[in-house]
């Protein structure tokens, strides 16, 4: 081989450690669908942090706590619960947030409730106009001659089909 095609010791390993580095985090991502890895956790929680607990019998998220102190490093943390102090690791905590009512203030109503309420009453829905000569009794002849109306098991109306009614 000449030493004119012989990559110099820098290039090589800026080369190698590329490809290595391409490699690792194309077996991690491998790996970690294969696994099921989820997300990670979202950040530390800090004492004070209303937390759930999950419990271990029915792996379902039930006891409320609150975080009383923490070690960091080891993914421990201190949690007061109703039924007394307890340790747990980072994921078995989950993070409640505490809701707060959104409730306007007395000086600003909320415009689009009294629009809303306004357009709901009685006095702005307009009557439907009712015409008594337009409206007639029916005949005996008429309901003679109707059909009788067949409805299925579920109250639909079933129309036969054109064949199978009788001539008219």
């Amino acid at each position: 081989m000449l030493e004119s095609q012989l990559m110099s010791n820098r290039k090589l390993h800026k080369k190698i450690s590329f490809y290595d580095a391409n490699s690792k985090s194309t077996a991690k991502l491998y790996l970690d669908r294969h696994h099921g890895a989820k997300t990670p956790l979202p950040p530390n929680l800090s004492p004070g942090s209303q937390v759930l607990l999950k419990d271990d019998n029915t792996d379902k998220w039930t006891t409320k706590g609150t975080v009383v102190g923490a070690d960091i490093p080891n993914s421990i943390y201190v949690v007061s619960t109703p039924s007394g102090v307890k340790r747990r690791n980072r994921k078995h905590l989950q993070f409640q947030q505490v809701k707060e009512p959104n409730l306007p203030t007395p000086s600003q109503p909320d415009e689009r409730e009294d629009s809303s309420r306004k357009s709901l009453t009685s006095e702005n829905i307009p009557a439907p106009p009712i015409n008594s000569e337009h409206v007639s009794p029916p005949s005996s002849q008429e309901s003679m001659t109707t059909r009788p109306i067949t409805r299925s098991a579920s109250g639909f109306t079933a129309n036969k089909p054109r064949r199978y009614r009788e001539e008219e």
